[in-house]
């Protein structure tokens, strides 16, 4: 490690050593002459070493729980102020580059010093797993040297469970509905809980408490689904009111209770009853005259079921054959539904039935023997056959007047048609005679145009004659005329109907008339042709 110079006494290092091995060394230096004999001295050297390099410090951290690669494991059941690990500081330095402080940053963990170059960690506040399962924290350690030196250590803390949550319902009360008359296990409803715990802790068990310790027909499974264990009878019962039980199998075990309510909905499974009459049949007698009223009894029925099942409608059935009797649907009020005659007094059997809206529709009937007594005030007897005498007596007038009027009708057209055919034949002859046979053909008409103009002194019609000749049409028309009275009349029409017949004739003697439409307009004061 060190050597000598022999001729100047320098002493020098061989290697280079390391500060730990020793800091002070002690050489004994030996001068010798080369004199005869030679003469020699000893002397003492002691090499102080000084160490002028700055290390940065290390860290020796033990876990009270034990630890692999850094990682240990406690419990999140562990108090505040609980010790769990031990930490010393290691720095062979000397003078100011082996003061060493160390700090720990963090909100569950704190770094307490116990003396120089040791600590200790401990829990600062509690430990939760369900908020966090592994703890992370740094160790950091520096010198006072210059530049200081510092050193950081890492290290992760698992979090072991224990059962300290309580189970949780999401609601603290749950209402089902159900059905009445299902079978047994029917789907209610399902509970849900959840417990955060690991493992056995968060393993649940469910079970139902009744609040009244009575019999009840539900079950739940272990996984919160309540289910019927018999058909319910909403008759029986339309409310159920219990409490649901949960607990882990945590140790010390945990459990919650939630409330449940079940209400049975109402099925048509119960048909109506009267509850009067209350037998049936029943007998009833009622005293009619003018001034009492048409109200007569009630008629009274139930329903076990509940809501638009429990809606009751009365109807009347039969017995009802004079139609006398009418029964309110709703109220059941039976009242007479027109006026009471003498020949209504008698005995009638009844028949109603009440009917429930739900579906399907149930129903009951009963029978009311009931017996009609009427004063002697009331009105006359009004029958069957009086009515039906009267109906005959319309009937027969009836025919009497549309037969009276088919006969008219029949007339009216039988005598205007023998007045158009006779017409018709007169003005033929007329035109197939030439000008000068139309006086002549007038004065022998006279007679027969007298009587169609005595036929028709109420009626008025208006006669069109279209000829046809090589193709081309022609009209002639009779002018209207008054009428006053006697011959007179006769010799102006007769006159006219020359004029018109003459200016006809001039444009040609000979024309074939294929088509005559007539018609013939008559009134009190006018008689009138148009052909």
């Amino acid at each position: 490690m060190f050597e000598i110079d022999e001729k100047t006494g320098g002493i020098f290092l061989t290697r280079n050593f390391s500060f730990g091995e020793r800091k002070t060394y002690k050489l004994f230096i030996e001068a010798t002459d080369q004199g005869n004999p030679p003469m020699s001295s000893d002397a003492l050297v002691l090499v102080n070493i000084i160490n002028q390099h700055n290390t940065a410090p290390s860290l020796d951290v033990k876990f009270v729980s034990g630890s692999k690669e850094n990682t240990a494991a406690i419990s999140e059941g562990v108090k505040v102020g609980s010790f769990i690990a031990y930490v010393k500081v290691l720095d062979n330095d000397v003078g100011m580059n082996s003061e060493v402080s160390c700090e720990l940053h963090h909100d569950k963990l704190q770094l307490l010093s116990l003396g120089r170059k040791k600590y200790k960690v401990i829990v600062k506040n509690r430990i939760d797993r369900e908020t966090e399962s592994f703890i992370d924290f740094t160790i950091v350690c520096k010198d006072e040297g210059s530049p200081p030196q510092r050193t950081e250590g890492k290290f992760s803390v698992q979090v072991l469970d224990v059962n300290d949550i309580q189970p949780q319902f999401t609601k603290d009360t749950y209402k089902f509905l159900t059905y009445e008359n299902e079978d047994p296990n029917f789907p209610i409803g399902f509970i849900n809980a959840t417990d955060l715990d690991l493992g056995d802790g968060g393993q649940l068990i469910y079970s139902l408490l009744a609040e009244d310790y009575s019999f009840l027909p539900f079950e739940i499974s272990n996984f919160g689904f309540i289910s019927t264990t018999k058909p319910l009878d909403f008759e029986q019962q339309d409310v159920y009111k219990f409490k649901v039980f949960v607990r882990d199998n945590g140790t010390p075990s945990l459990n919650n209770t939630a409330h449940v309510i079940v209400e049975v909905m109402d099925e048509n499974d119960n048909a109506p009853y009267f509850t009067f009459p209350s037998v049936n049949p029943f007998s009833l007698d009622v005293y009619y005259n003018p001034q009492s009223e048409n109200d007569i009894t009630v008629l009274r029925s139930s329903d076990r079921d509940s809501h638009v099942n429990a809606f009751l409608r009365y109807e009347i059935l039969g017995g009802n054959h004079k139609q006398l009797f009418t029964v309110n649907p709703y109220t059941g009020v039976l009242s007479f539904s027109r006026t009471v005659y003498q020949n209504d007094a008698g005995s009638y059997e009844l028949s109603f039935i009440v009917k429930d809206s739900g579906s399907p529709i149930l129903s009951a009937t009963t029978t009311l023997s009931l017996t009609l007594t009427v004063s002697n005030t009331t009105s006359k007897m009004y029958s069957a056959e009086d009515t039906e005498s009267d109906n005959r007596i319309h009937i027969n007038l009836m025919i009497i007047i549309v037969m009276s009027t088919v006969i008219v009708a029949v007339a009216v057209v039988v005598s205007i048609t023998v007045c158009i055919v006779r017409r018709n034949n007169q003005r033929n002859e007329q035109y197939n005679d030439g000008i000068d046979s139309s006086n002549r053909f007038l004065g022998e008409s006279k007679q027969g145009d007298y009587i169609c103009e005595q036929m028709s002194l109420q009626y008025e019609a208006s006669v069109t004659m279209t000829s046809v000749d090589d193709n081309k049409s022609s009209q002639a028309s009779l002018p209207r005329l008054e009428t006053h009275s006697g011959y007179k009349t006769r010799q102006n029409w007769r006159d006219s109907s020359a004029k018109v017949d003459s200016r006809d004739l001039t444009q040609g003697t000979r024309q074939n008339y294929t088509g005559i439409n007539c018609t013939w307009n008559f009134s009190q004061d006018f008689h009138f042709i148009r052909c």
